[in-house]
């Protein structure tokens, strides 16, 4: 394992720690600290399984993936503004929430990463998906439908901002000749499909098992299914953390495009 890994390890433990002594600064600097951690640890196993990852590709790739995570993470804030899914307990500072947005996207990236470099959704294979006008038209249609309907009626489809953005943006990359989940689904393959939605459940359990523990953290009123909360979050409240993961590799890949 690389150094860096080590240091992952490290960061992870001294902060885990922490949580029982709180000791300033870094009680208040938790979720990113711990998160990094988290990221250096998984990126240096993917290299070592892989014999590449995504620091290893270039940090200046690396750094890329740390600012659009910014940028598509606060759709999800936009949207909290109608839903009023999540709150804040104290807002602390803003260079810490959004240094907090910067760790999303490329822990999410590592997760799936780690899941392929184990090679377990390998033989899992896609039938029937041809890419056709249709298909796409259906998928671009459907997303477009679940980005409106949350602030038409967020009590009852809140959860479409979840979905919306991978309907979306899949069939707009596919068309462009960028990376896309449907390219995958084209050659029969739900490798990376499967191991980025188990990547976003794993991110998930862990964001809200650290989250429960920090200083800076949120809690959760999520209608309809606020009840047998695991953590803060409700238990059905963590399917959301799947097709959330698909929507953020399809903006990612959208979006770095244009940077």
């Amino acid at each position: 394992m690389k150094w860096y890994g080590f240091l992952g390890l490290l960061l992870m433990i001294l902060v885990e720690l922490n949580m029982f002594f709180k000791i300033e600064p870094f009680a208040s600097w938790y979720i990113p600290i711990i998160w990094y951690g988290y990221i250096l640890f998984v990126d240096s196993i993917v290299l070592k399984l892989s014999g590449k990852s995504l620091i290893s590709s270039g940090i200046n790739k690396f750094i890329l993936i740390i600012l659009i995570s910014i940028p598509i993470w606060s759709v999800y804030e936009f949207y909290n503004f109608v839903t009023n899914n999540w709150v804040y307990n104290e807002f602390y500072t803003l260079i810490i929430h959004i240094v907090d947005f910067t760790i999303i996207l490329p822990a999410l990236l590592e997760s799936m990463d780690l899941f392929l470099a184990l090679g377990v959704f390998n033989k899992f294979k896609c039938r029937g998906f041809k890419a056709t006008n249709k298909q796409l038209s259906i998928m671009i249609l459907s997303g477009v439908v679940l980005i409106l309907i949350p602030w038409i009626v967020p009590l009852y489809f809140f959860w479409g901002m979840w979905a919306a953005m991978f309907l979306l943006f899949d069939p707009i990359n596919y068309l462009l000749g960028n990376d896309s989940l449907i390219a995958d689904f084209k050659k029969k393959s739900l490798n990376r499909f499967l191991s980025l939605g188990a990547g976003g459940l794993l991110c998930g359990l862990l964001w809200e098992f650290w989250n429960y523990y920090a200083v800076p953290k949120w809690f959760y009123t999520v209608p309809l299914v606020n009840f047998w909360k695991v953590f803060e979050m409700p238990l059905l409240g963590y399917l959301g953390y799947i097709p959330f993961a698909w929507s953020m590799f399809a903006m990612y890949k959208f979006f770095k495009t244009i940077f």
